[in-house]
């Protein structure tokens, strides 16, 4: 004689895996599809990997995800990732799901010239303009004072009434150079563009 309770095991143990979505353990978000196993003392039951569901997650669109809510599955909105100030073009890191803040940008700052404008970052040419007289005054700046340095014992010579006809010469070419040094100012390509005066040689 036929045990029926086993006969009743026999065909709950036969049946096939089922699909499962999995979720991520910290956001909940779908992450992916598992396997559930049948549970073979209970053909109404499912033995689910931690983290799995037997319900379809929902479809979702660009900038969107499913999560597992208490109530089942929600569709969230999600701009996770680096982002950019248009202020300043610092980067901005979000990390939550929600909706894209105001005033940021998926596009990096391309150089600390660039502005932001309705069109995307451009330059901005007072920015790069001043960028360059600060740099060409530092050059000048270096440049006057090798030339000073140059100066002084001549000058000393030249005021101890003690400088030789070539001292007294070349005296003159570091003053001429120091003075064409401050008059690059004047140049009509400054500051993008400076004809440097030569040293002495």
């Amino acid at each position: 004689m036929t045990d029926k309770s086993s006969e009743a095991g026999t065909e709950i143990a036969a049946r096939e895996p089922k699909i499962a979505y999995a979720v991520h353990p910290v956001t909940q978000e779908y992450i992916g599809t598992t396997m559930a196993d049948p549970d073979q003392l209970d053909e109404d039951n499912w033995l689910l990997p931690a983290g799995a569901y037997l319900e379809v997650p929902p479809e979702v669109g660009m900038n969107e995800k499913a999560v597992m809510t208490k109530s089942g599955w929600a569709i969230v909105q999600d701009f996770r990732g680096a982002y950019y100030a248009k202020t300043d073009g610092t980067e901005i890191i979000i990390d939550e799901f929600g909706p894209l803040p105001e005033g940021i940008t998926e596009t990096p700052k391309p150089t600390p010239f660039h502005i932001w404008s309705d069109s995307g970052w451009i330059v901005d040419d007072d920015l790069v303009i001043a960028d360059a007289v600060v740099k060409a005054k530092n050059e000048r700046d270096r440049r006057l004072a090798v030339a000073t340095t140059q100066i002084a014992p001549l000058q000393d010579a030249v005021d101890l009434e003690d400088a030789t006809d070539e001292e007294v010469f070349m005296l003159k070419k570091w003053k001429q150079y120091r003075v064409a040094l401050n008059r690059i100012g004047d140049q009509p390509g400054y500051p993008k563009t400076i004809d440097w005066p030569s040293p002495p040689g």
